[in-house]
This record gives C-alpha cells, structure tokens and sequence, in this order.
C-alpha cells in the first residue's frame, strides 16, 4: 500500500511540474538573431541513479556483492569519466545538427564570447540497466548574459536515452537525445 500512495504522490508531483508545462511560459526571444550560445554544464552536485531509479549506495553494494570490490573502482572511473565533461561532444553535435535541420542559424558550444550562456546544471542521472530500463537526465537549465549571474530564463528537463547498451553508451544516448530535445526547444521558442 505504501508503495502504492508513494508512485501515486510522485506521478502527481512529476505532471504538475512537468517540463511542458513549464517551458510554455518560458520566453527564449532575447536568442533571436544571434549566432553562438555559450554552453557550460555543471556537474558538481550530480546524483547517480542505477537500475529502476534505486539509490546508488544500494546498486552499489549489490554489485559489490556480485562482481567484487573492484567494481567500485569501475562505478567511480565512470561517475569522474562523466564528470569530466566526456559527453560534452556528443551533447554539442546533435545539438548543433538539431539547428541546422531547422535552419536556424544559432549554434552552441565553448563560445565564451557569445553574448549569451546557456548553464546545465545535471541534477540526476540514471545509468538504467536491464532492458527497458531507460537511462535519463534530470537538468535545470539556466541562460544567462554571459559574464552576469542575472537569470534571464530558467527551465527544467528530464530526457531519457536508449536502454539497448552497456552503462556508458546508455549515459551517452542520453546526452544526445538531451542535445536534441534542448535544440528543438529553443528553435520553436526563437522561430
């Protein structure tokens, strides 16, 4: 039963706030004419989630348990290789193609010079595990006048990847799907 009232409260919470019911109200006109975004992502205060979204010390100690102490040193090999900001590129690229699918000439990237920048700031990621078990990001996105802290728009979203590989190319696909769906985002919301 409590299981229950627990997945009930939490589809609540998830459609109340979801991202579409937010981003309508989101203005993203001030990106209109120009051509680079600076992009910088954050992962300082990242949560790891594992298979079905469990809490990472339990999916943890499960795989200790079952492949041995050095799969510790493989989980955080992994957690510092995403840190470190490995899929940076793969956000970037299908970011930018999503634009020039749609003729948009904005493009995103390491443009400190940009008038703009657009902060992603990774609040849950979810490696996923067996088969239809989705890997997905959780992120609040923050744009900013590049050089000020002042927000000009601000916006969450959850983006899943595909279920169908090892751990890093399930965290991978979801990048570039996250890349995909931010570029969409902005193109609709600036055409």
């Amino acid at each position: 039963m409590k299981k229950v009232l627990l997945l009930l409260v939490s589809f609540l919470i998830l459609t109340s706030a979801s991202p579409q019911k937010s981003l309508k109200k989101v203005k993203l006109d001030f990106l209109k004419g120009e051509k680079e975004l600076n992009i910088v992502f954050d992962y300082s205060g990242t949560i790891f989630k594992a298979e079905d979204g469990k809490d990472e010390s339990i999916y943890v100690e499960k795989q200790t348990i079952t492949e041995g102490e050095q799969w510790i040193e493989y989980w955080n090999s992994l957690k510092d290789t995403i840190k470190a900001g490995s899929f940076y590129p793969k956000f970037i690229k299908d970011f930018n193609l999503k634009l020039l699918g749609e003729n948009c000439r904005l493009r995103g990237g390491n443009f400190p010079q940009g008038n703009y920048t657009a902060h992603i700031i990774i609040k849950v990621i979810c490696t996923g595990g067996v088969p239809f078990d989705k890997p997905y990001i959780v992120s609040d996105i923050i744009f900013t006048k590049t050089g000020s802290e002042e927000i000009i728009a601000q916006f969450w979203l959850q983006t899943d990847g595909n279920s169908f590989s090892n751990t890093m190319g399930r965290v991978e696909s979801a990048h570039e799907r996250f890349g995909k769906y931010l570029a969409e985002i902005i193109e609709k919301k600036i055409r």
